[in-house]
């Protein structure tokens, strides 16, 4: 699984539980990969919002179409993100934007990076550049599975990637 804290933070030598209420507007950027319609790896931008709302979760690239699967990895990550960073999402919007030329984004190996960033932005931490990670998530929290994975690390280092993590 998943594991970038728990949502607690730390008051002195007290440990207190992160509250919906505590939560303000952020965003958190991060690259993530995906194969083309030409399956050819490419690097993308998605930038990670979360505010006080309503418990919506929605997914925004650029006008296109999201198909399906990218919809429920969505809301799976999001789900994931709320039971590791111990927040309730019912009082906080989430928006997965993703910044492509593609006419459509399918699959869910964005689950993996959607997860992270929802977990970053609710604990107020931000995600390094030079880290890629792909593949779909479960709702356990574990990232199960990639296609692509040789096209997506030639992706990852054209942006300049460290470290690319698969399942």
């Amino acid at each position: 699984g998943i594991f970038l804290g728990l949502g607690i933070k730390k008051e002195g030598n007290k440990e207190v539980i992160i509250k919906a209420d505590d939560i303000t507007e952020k965003k958190v950027s991060a690259i993530f990969v995906a194969i083309d319609d030409e399956d050819r790896g490419v690097a993308l931008d998605l930038v990670t919002e979360i505010k006080p709302g309503n418990g919506q979760v929605l997914v925004n690239i650029n006008n296109v179409l999201a198909d399906i699967t990218t919809q429920y990895s969505a809301r799976v990550a999001a789900s994931v993100a709320s039971k590791i960073a111990n927040v309730d999402l019912s009082k906080i919007d989430v928006f997965y934007n993703m910044i492509t030329n593609a006419s459509i984004v399918a699959g869910g190996s964005a689950g993996s990076i959607m997860a992270i960033t929802t977990i970053a932005a609710l604990e107020n931490k931000d995600i390094r550049e030079d880290v890629v990670v792909t593949g779909s998530i479960d709702e356990d929290g574990n990232i199960v599975s990639a296609g692509g994975v040789l096209e997506k690390a030639g992706a990852a280092k054209s942006r300049g990637a460290k470290l690319f993590l698969i399942p």
